[in-house]
């Protein structure tokens, strides 16, 4: 009797602790319902984990964003509010997204945007995403391609590089640089051939420019600039 007695006290013993650690492990169970979506764990059965790793990680997918960075060069051009287009490469589906967030800091000459949009596509944390914004307009300058010398050398086949260049306004010589403006990198359309200036400053419509920057000025192919309008500019990534 004296034996049972014991026995049935280490049983009574066991459980009752058994009963705590069922406690203890509830305590660290995720019970649904979830106000969110789970991602995948990166962990399975028998593999070992610390108090330091991320089992999985909970998201609302109503209030979604996404992150990228641009050169300091266009923290004066982007404000709060504007529209950023947004194509989902595995869906082909296009998004309309409205930029939320401008980092105030520069790290590295980049700041960091954000751009919330409606998850109406129930997509998932870390998707491919390609996007597209306009920031602002530029001033954009057109030469004639009737008036242009065939042997000009100002438009050289790698269109994406910057040319200094000399203009003559009322008379007076002035050197500006000037970058091809590029649709399809095609600067030749509708019979124009079409640029844009990095200087920062104006160059006025009337004004001639001397195509191939011979010195002195006279020896200079002389075409007046005959257009100027505003041209969006458009960043992708």
């Amino acid at each position: 009797m004296g034996d049972l007695n014991k026995a049935k006290a280490l049983y009574l013993g066991a459980k009752g602790r058994m009963e705590i650690k069922k406690s203890d492990l509830q305590d660290l169970e995720i019970r649904a319902p979830i106000s969110g979506v789970t991602t995948a764990s990166p962990f399975h059965d028998g593999d070992v984990v610390t108090t330091d790793d991320t089992l999985l990680s909970i998201y609302s997918p109503s209030g979604m964003y996404v992150e990228y960075s641009l050169p300091a060069y266009y923290k004066s051009k982007i404000k709060l509010g504007e529209d950023v287009a947004l194509e989902v490469m595995d869906h082909s589906q296009k998004i309309k997204a409205q930029v939320s967030y401008i980092s105030p800091d520069i790290s590295d000459g980049m700041i960091t945007v954000q751009a919330a949009f409606d998850n109406n596509l129930d997509l998932y944390s870390g998707e491919k995403i390609r996007i597209t914004q306009t920031i602002g307009k530029y001033d954009v300058y057109a030469i004639p391609q009737a008036k242009m010398d065939v042997s000009c050398t100002i438009f050289p086949s790698n269109s994406t590089s910057t040319q200094t260049v000399k203009i003559i306004e009322n008379g007076t010589v002035v050197y500006k640089n000037i970058k091809l403006f590029n649709t399809d990198d095609i600067p030749f359309q509708d019979g124009e051939y079409r640029f844009y200036s990095t200087s920062g400053t104006d160059i006025k419509p009337g004004s001639e420019l001397v195509l191939n920057c011979e010195s002195p000025v006279f020896k200079g192919s002389k075409v007046e600039i005959s257009k100027k309008y505003k041209s969006p500019e458009i960043i992708r990534g």
